[in-house]
């Protein structure tokens, strides 16, 4: 049995370009009738076709199935099914990671949203810190750190943060960037001198808008930890939650306060 191309084309769900496309490459020879001049693809063909859909559909690219495939040997057939698998697997990995950040940031806007104006318990999960400064030393350093990537290649992993710390009975801040452990750990980051972990610990979580440098400690706050006996303890960083952009209007700045305590 026969097929023309608009036939072939209906049965692999594809456009008749495709198939011209694959004819271009060399995937594919149709037969030609000499008194019509028209091509025809045979049951053989069709099944070739329907191979190579599979494999493309795998992820192998059609170079890929013409040299190592279609003429190729078992043993290329398992070297490029066993490298297809793990760059399938990597992409998948980055897809997880990418998952697991939507949620955490998914999980952020709803913490906020709860302990807007008010003091929550929680958690500061692990992260790693880096101020603005070392991060644009990091970057015009003319000998790059170990651990450095250029932080635009992973710019949905990283989140901007406030340290805030008291020197000498005054509050002060140090802006920079954040990145959870895990996300440090996939984007190798860790190595990277310039950039702090700060451990997981039980915090005191409240969201604030436009806080000032001098209120990381807050009325609001001072007047929680009082009425629940609690302490700080430990370094008190934020996360930007939400923030606009507005030539006539002051921007609002929403931050997410994270701050360690102990029971006394």
């Amino acid at each position: 049995m026969i097929y023309k191309i608009g036939d072939i084309a209906k049965v692999m769900g594809v456009t008749t370009e495709a198939i011209r496309h694959y004819e271009r490459m060399g995937l594919i020879k149709p037969e030609k009738d000499p008194q019509t001049n028209y091509r025809y693809f045979t049951e053989e063909q069709l099944s070739q076709l329907l191979y190579i859909q599979r494999l493309s559909q795998m992820g192998i690219s059609l170079q890929l199935i013409r040299e190592q495939f279609l003429n190729g040997s078992l043993h290329s057939y398992e070297q490029v099914i066993s490298e297809t698998l793990q760059s399938t697997q990597e992409r998948l990995r980055i897809l997880q990671m990418k998952t697991s950040n939507l949620m955490n940031c998914l999980d952020i806007l709803q913490t906020a949203e709860q302990s807007k104006g008010r003091c929550i318990y929680g958690m500061r999960p692990d992260m790693y810190f880096i101020s603005t400064q070392h991060c644009i030393q990091s970057s015009f350093a003319q000998e790059q750190p170990k651990g450095f990537h250029n932080f635009s290649n992973h710019a949905d992993l990283f989140f901007q943060s406030v340290h805030y710390y008291e020197e000498n009975g005054v509050w002060r801040s140090e802006k920079g960037f954040g990145i959870y452990k895990d996300c440090a750990e996939y984007a190798q980051y860790c190595e990277n001198p310039y950039f702090h972990l700060r451990s997981a610990a039980h915090a005191v979580l409240c969201t604030f808008d436009n806080l000032k440098t001098d209120a990381g400690i807050t009325e609001t706050v001072r007047t929680f930890f009082r009425e629940h006996n609690l302490k700080r303890s430990g370094e008190v960083y934020s996360r930007q939650v939400y923030r606009t952009f507005s030539k006539e209007q002051e921007p609002v700045v929403m931050e997410l306060l994270a701050i360690p305590y102990i029971r006394i």
